[in-house]
C-alpha cells in the first residue's frame, strides 16, 4: 500500500473503530440492563388525588412505583442495536473518501527491431522500422540503429551504419512509439535479399530499467 492509500484510508479505519465501539457498548447496556433488578425504585402510597372510578385507575392504598422503568428484554435490545449497527454504517459509508487504488507500476522501457528494407534510390541506405517504449520525458534520453552485413561472395566485405535520433525527436511519455530510422552505409551498399545482423538501443535516464536492447539477423528485402 502507498502511502496515498494509507492517507485516504484513516478517516474509513476511524469510522470502522467507531463502530465497533458502538457495537461493544450497546452489548455493555443490554447486558447491564438484563441482569439489573427491573424495578428496583423506590416506592410510596398511592396518591389521593387520583380520581376514583375512572376506567383503569388505581385503587386508593396500593403502592405505585415511582421512576419505574420497564425491563430491557433481548429483543428490544437487539433492535437497538441494529438499528443503531445501520446507522452507524450509513454515516460511515457517507463520510469515508473514496479509497484510493494503488498507482499502477510505470511501463518498462522497451524497444523491438522490425523490418528492414533497402531504400530503392538510395542503395547504400536502409530504413529500419523500430518500435520502442520510454517514461521519463525530462530526462537524458536515446535511440540508435546499426546494421551488419557480410556479402557472402567476399567475406572481407562489410557493410556497416549507425544511425542515432536526435534526444529532441524521442517522445517518452509511457505509450508504444513507433519509428523509422535510416541507416547509411560507411563501407558498401547494402546486399538485398541477404542475412544482416540488426541492434536497436533505446536509453532513458530514471526509467525503469534506464535501457533496453534488441537484437535479430534477417534478411534485408530489397527495393
Amino acid at each position: 500500500m502507498t502511502r496515498r492509500a494509507a492517507a485516504v484510508d484513516a478517516p474509513y479505519l476511524g469510522f470502522l473503530g467507531a463502530y465497533v465501539l458502538c457495537s461493544a457498548l450497546t452489548w455493555a447496556v443490554w447486558l447491564r440492563r438484563r441482569w439489573a433488578r427491573p424495578y428496583d425504585a423506590v416506592r410510596r402510597p398511592y396518591s389521593a388525588r387520583t380520581t376514583i372510578g375512572r376506567p383503569g385507575a388505581r385503587q386508593p392504598g396500593r403502592p405505585v412505583s415511582v421512576g419505574a422503568t420497564r425491563p430491557l428484554t433481548p429483543e428490544v435490545a437487539v433492535q437497538r442495536w441494529i438499528t443503531l449497527t445501520l446507522l452507524t454504517a450509513s454515516l460511515a459509508g457517507l463520510a469515508a473518501p473514496a479509497r484510493a487504488t494503488e498507482d499502477p507500476p510505470p511501463a518498462a522501457t522497451s524497444v523491438t527491431l522490425g523490418e528492414a528494407r533497402i531504400d530503392p534510390k538510395v542503395p547504400g541506405k536502409v530504413r529500419v522500422e523500430v518500435d520502442y517504449l520510454c517514461t521519463v520525458a525530462d530526462e537524458a534520453r536515446s535511440l540508435t540503429v546499426s546494421v551488419e552485413q557480410k556479402d557472402p561472395q567476399d567475406t572481407s566485405s562489410i557493410g556497416f551504419g549507425s544511425s542515432r535520433t536526435a534526444e529532441t525527436d524521442i517522445l517518452c511519455d509511457g505509450t508504444p512509439q513507433h519509428r523509422q530510422i535510416a541507416v547509411q552505409s560507411k563501407t558498401v551498399n547494402w546486399i538485398p535479399a541477404t542475412d544482416a545482423v540488426l541492434t536497436a538501443t533505446v536509453t532513458n535516464i530514471g526509467a525503469t530499467p534506464p535501457a533496453a536492447a534488441d537484437a535479430r539477423r534477417t534478411k534485408l528485402t530489397g527495393p
